[in-house]
């Protein structure tokens, strides 16, 4: 029954299509995943070249066990995207639930043949989904120090006199930040993504693929050094706000040069390569299961909506009341304050709608900083920010981690403000760094580093209850260590006193 197997494949289409439009998010804010755009089109290409051949009608009982599964791992991901948008799990958990109704859907007109011919276009499809946080930030930290080493060990070739420290470089006109931005990450997962496409569409061997990717590897992270090496001779010779006005640039350069070199490369490695296309036409498949497999994937998220709905939680979505301002009107007149901006790296990892910060310094004459970051409704913190806590960022500009991250309540003036604390040492120099999260103008230890703070799976077990509201407020305090947990909620306390304002009602 041809009726059958285009519900069949509508209801795969679903599915993708509304994992597709959960994971856009993350692609319109992380730079690093804006290849993910493209690759939904690409999906349905691969297919569709891999779509003829020879296809036997699959056996009903196989594929309901395959649907089944995947409605339930469906389900679970619609329910935790509600929960707790920002997990990677949400993303992949959608993914995975399509991935099985499709599979069950080209069982069901084709058979293991089908599923077979088409088995690459659907793993290609996991390109598209986040990779998981530890993984992305162990990478991306590596990736910086590599090329940090890299160029500073060239501009010490070239005669230039630099000193590195941690993931910075600093040089006779200042310091140059190799901030995340500058890692390769976003080089390196594009050109993977264009290795496979290639390597698939141009049928290489699949010696070749590995050969492929691996030079598309290569070739992502060759260009990323010379792009730091540009900025930082740049630096050199004509300063750093000059080099700073062609950050964003360089970084689509080099890009843009990576794809190019990837299809060149593949162009190389294809030569003498014979496409080789199957031919015949797609099974059938009798019945109306196609439509019962339609129906349920896409009665899920409104099935989501009115669980949801039905316990009252509807108003803990992206709530957007603050909880914190700066504002100087309580800083008495020996206090001095110096506005801070964000540098080019910040505002492209934290994608945030406001920001204030400033140094001060007190009457005893030591300095701390303030930053207060917040985003709209809707455009709550993203995902890498969330994980992005002082203790892996510090250490990335050349701070080493002198202590295990702490509890810390601040007595502050408008109410005690939960933190945690983390301590760093470079050259004789001691820091605390110490911050606090809010989500809907609520504040609490559940939100605020769970990796050290909460049991990661907590938030499945309160599944059930309501949404966490998405986090929309960032504190960070940055003060001389003191040597005490005392006397840094003592300081920590005057500091915020002076400069912060709230709650907003």
């Amino acid at each position: 029954m041809k009726g059958n197997r285009v519900a069949w494949l509508i209801a795969a289409a679903v599915a993708w299509g509304w994992t597709w439009r959960h994971l856009s998010i993350e692609w319109m804010t992380n730079e690093q995943y804006q290849y993910g755009l493209g690759v939904p089109p690409l999906v349905v290409l691969l297919a569709w070249r891999r779509w003829p051949g020879r296809c036997e009608e699959g056996s009903r009982g196989r594929v309901w066990v395959i649907a089944v599964a995947g409605w339930v791992v469906f389900s679970l991901g619609e329910l935790l995207r509600w929960h707790d948008p920002i997990w990677r799990a949400t993303g992949g958990l959608l993914a995975a639930g399509a991935t099985l109704v499709t599979v069950a859907g080209f069982w069901r007109i084709g058979g293991s043949a089908l599923v077979r011919r088409e088995g690459f276009p659907l793993l290609f499809a996991w390109v598209a989904v986040p990779w998981p946080v530890p993984i992305e930030l162990y990478l991306t930290q590596n990736l910086l120090h590599f090329v940090t080493s890299v160029t500073a060990g060239l501009l010490g070739l070239m005669g230039i006199g630099v000193l590195q420290h941690g993931n910075a470089i600093e040089m006779s006109n200042g310091v140059l930040g190799i901030d995340d931005a500058c890692s390769g990450i976003r080089s390196l997962q594009a050109s993977l993504m264009a290795a496979l496409f290639l390597g698939e569409y141009m049928r290489l061997t699949w010696g070749r693929r590995v050969g492929l990717v691996a030079g598309g590897a290569v070739v992502a992270l060759g260009l990323n050094c010379v792009r730091v090496l540009g900025l930082a001779l740049t630096m050199h010779a004509r300063g750093s706000a000059v080099a700073m006005r062609y950050h964003d640039a360089a970084g689509d350069a080099a890009t843009a040069a990576t794809f190019a070199g990837v299809l060149l490369l593949a162009l190389w490695m294809g030569r003498g390569a014979e496409e080789k296309l199957e031919t015949g036409v797609s099974g059938d498949a009798s019945g109306f299961d196609g439509a019962v497999a339609c129906a349920a994937y896409a009665a899920v998220p409104v099935l989501a909506w009115v669980w949801f709905a039905s316990i009252g939680a509807m108003g803990a979505v992206g709530e957007n009341r603050r909880q914190w301002t700066l504002s100087y009107s309580h800083m008495g007149p020996a206090w001095q304050a110096e506005a801070v901006e964000p540098r080019p790296g910040e505002r492209e990892g934290l994608r945030f709608s406001t920001w204030q910060g400033c140094q001060v310094e007190t009457p005893e004459g030591w300095k701390a900083q303030v930053l207060h970051i917040g985003w709209r409704r809707g455009t709550s913190m993203p995902s890498l920010a969330f994980y992005h806590t002082p203790e892996l960022c510090m250490p990335w500009v050349g701070w080493t981690e002198t202590g295990q991250p702490h509890k810390m309540n601040v007595p502050a003036r408008m109410g005690a403000i939960p933190c945690v604390a983390y301590r760093f040492g470079q050259e004789g120099q001691a820091i605390v760094v110490l911050q606090s999260l809010s989500n809907g103008g609520e504040t609490g230890y559940h939100v605020i580093d769970p990796q050290h703070m909460e049991d990661r799976w907590h938030r499945l077990r309160t599944l059930w209850q309501k949404p966490l509201r998405q986090v929309n407020e960032e504190l960070l305090v940055y003060l001389p260590d003191f040597g005490g947990e005392k006397a840094e909620s003592d300081a920590a306390a005057e500091v915020l006193n002076a400069v912060i304002a709230g709650p907003e009602r």
